[in-house]
């Protein structure tokens, strides 16, 4: 009878095929927690689009909240009284990769961009993106690039 305990404790009341379900639900509930939502990757891409492809900061800055709002306006200030309104009209052309995607929170999401130039001599730009979930819309909350 000994024995039999044993066993009970080292399986378990439902028995192996029982850790290996919650197992298996453990992995599906940590894979689908893993993904971004289909409407902040949307947003993203718009804003990586409209600042690194397109050259529109005022498009920008309609998709974004926060610092990043406030440091993208200080910059579009400048550009206006610079009396550099309109953009260049032979603009780089470049690639954009999206390399990371990294879930923060179930209203928080980080991306990391690359972004590589046409042109000969420019450097590669790496861009981080925080996108926040405000009411029902993802919005760019914090932005970074380097170099």
């Amino acid at each position: 009878m000994p024995r039999q305990q044993h066993e009970k404790c080292v399986r378990g009341p439902r028995g192996v095929g029982g850790y290996v379900t919650a197992l298996i639900a453990f992995a599906c509930l940590v894979a689908a927690c893993g993904k971004a939502p289909v409407e902040a990757t949307a947003v993203a891409d718009q804003f990586v689009r409209a600042y690194f492809v397109e050259d529109s900061m005022a498009e920008a800055v309609k998709l974004a909240s926060g610092g990043a709002k406030t440091r993208l306006e200080g910059l579009l200030s400048q550009i206006q009284a610079a009396g550099a309104n309109e953009p260049v009209k032979e603009k780089p052309r470049v690639k954009v990769t999206l390399v990371e995607t990294q879930p923060v929170a179930a209203e928080a999401v980080g991306y990391v961009y690359r972004i590589d130039s046409e042109t000969p001599g420019i450097a590669p730009i790496t861009a981080k993106l925080r996108l926040s979930k405000e009411g029902n819309s993802w919005t760019v909350s914090e932005f970074d690039q380097t170099p």
